[in-house]
């Protein structure tokens, strides 16, 4: 198996110390998730964006970052995982610019919501 990018996102203070949506959350529930997938840990590489809206991508270093190793021919990533698609965005345009992405280079997308399995 290949690597598996997690991407947690918080966009505020308050959401960072949720319970349900703090960045130590996000990660432990992909890593999970992967897990159940046969995943292992040393399989995972993080992109962590702290603080930063999901309305834009311009602000958020590390997703750009992802994006742009997820487009080098050599790269080892074989998908993404995050705790729901609004952590990556909420823009539909920007979504689906993103899923366009993903399945240009045969990526996999897993969110823990179950919305996405590797599909």
């Amino acid at each position: 198996m290949g690597k598996i990018a997690i991407y947690p996102r918080v966009s505020s203070e308050k959401q960072a110390s949720e319970d349900r949506y703090s960045l130590a959350v996000q990660k432990e529930r992909c890593e999970a998730l992967l897990i159940s997938q046969g995943y292992k840990r040393e399989d995972f590489v993080y992109y962590c964006d702290a603080g930063i809206s999901g309305i834009t991508i311009e602000e958020r270093d590390e997703l750009k970052e992802l994006l742009k190793r997820l487009q080098e021919p050599d790269n080892n990533i074989e998908g993404v995982c995050c705790y729901d698609l609004s952590r990556i965005s909420r823009s539909i345009s920007h979504t689906l610019e993103i899923f366009k992405l993903l399945k240009e280079n045969n990526l996999r997308l897993f969110t823990c919501d179950g919305a996405f399995m590797g599909i």
